[in-house]
């Protein structure tokens, strides 16, 4: 906690470089790299491309927030103390909690969980679309990364090295999950697989919202996803091997149960979430509905 970048006179100094304008400015464009923004846009970017590819995209961002949840509960570092640049008094209670939210956060500091979230979504632009050039997708990324980090430590949410640290994690596990999704035969099975991993850690060993929800929602797309695959592999099966394996499977999930941290509610909530998430937007009747509102290829369902 010596060093510069830990250094809360570095982030008096940066908050106090920003006028109330940009400090407002900052607040808006901090959300570029939260939940509240993010999910909304991945469901309804979903719900318009309805493939395989766009799917693993929300599972991509949701295990950046399980794995997120992870760093923070490795390493306990406070937040810096510092007062925000305002005092959410001196808004109007409209705005209020919008200020609130990325200015005056509980949870621990390192590394920056917005700066891992933007570096995510932003990086998913980069290296999993074919919008323009790849020089100015990266320039795009990094602009909005960069907003992102310098909105934390303006905010007086973060020192200089949680959002440093943050962009590299974030970066770390893009590449991560994208290697294997690459050289998966099923991408969405592959992503959601490894995202449940991540998030059952985080549920058992932490009391972690993130890590319930997230979990209940890796198991509702990967219910729904594969249910013809267990179909299949249960015509196959005798009933006595059956009952067997789903004897096992209540006794084992009973016992994790038992000694962990899951939220049940928000596991059941992240559940049918999920499951609804994955079933709704490829059903006929909204594909139909949305190739009224979305003409044009984004309208079509496509299993890449």
């Amino acid at each position: 906690m010596t060093s510069l970048l830990f250094d809360p006179a570095v982030v008096e100094f940066v908050r106090d470089l920003a006028p109330i304008w940009l400090v407002l400015l900052l607040t808006a464009l901090s959300f570029l790299g939260s939940t509240f923004y993010q999910l909304p846009v991945l469901i309804a970017f979903y719900t318009i491309n309805a493939s395989n590819r766009a799917l693993t995209w929300l599972g991509i961002v949701l295990g950046s927030y399980s794995f997120r949840s992870l760093l923070k509960h490795a390493n306990d570092v406070d937040r810096p103390p510092v007062d925000p640049p305002l005092a959410s008094e001196a808004l109007p209670w409209v705005i209020r909690p919008a200020y609130e939210h990325p200015a005056e956060i509980a949870t621990t500091s390192f590394p920056s969980g917005h700066a891992i979230a933007a570096t995510v979504l932003w990086g998913l632009v980069v290296m999993d679309t074919s919008f323009r050039t790849r020089g100015q997708r990266f320039a795009l990324a990094a602009g909005v990364i960069t907003i992102v980090a310098v909105s934390r430590v303006v905010l007086g949410a973060h020192y200089v090295e949680d959002v440093v640290a943050g962009v590299f994690f974030g970066g770390l596990f893009l590449w991560g999950v994208l290697w294997l999704r690459n050289r998966s035969a099923n991408p969405v099975t592959a992503v959601f697989t490894l995202v449940f991993a991540i998030s059952l850690l985080v549920a058992v060993f932490i009391v972690s919202t993130t890590g319930s929800a997230v979990l209940g929602t890796c198991v509702g797309v990967l219910a729904v996803h594969n249910a013809g695959r267990v179909r299949s592999i249960v015509g196959r099966l005798q009933g006595r091997t059956i009952a067997g394996a789903f004897g096992i499977t209540a006794v084992g999930s009973g016992a994790v149960l038992a000694v962990s941290n899951i939220i049940m509610p928000l596991a059941v909530i992240g559940l049918i979430g999920g499951a609804a998430c994955y079933w709704v937007p490829r059903q006929s009747p909204v594909r139909r509905r949305v190739s009224t509102v979305v003409p044009g290829r984004f309208s079509r369902s496509a299993e890449t």
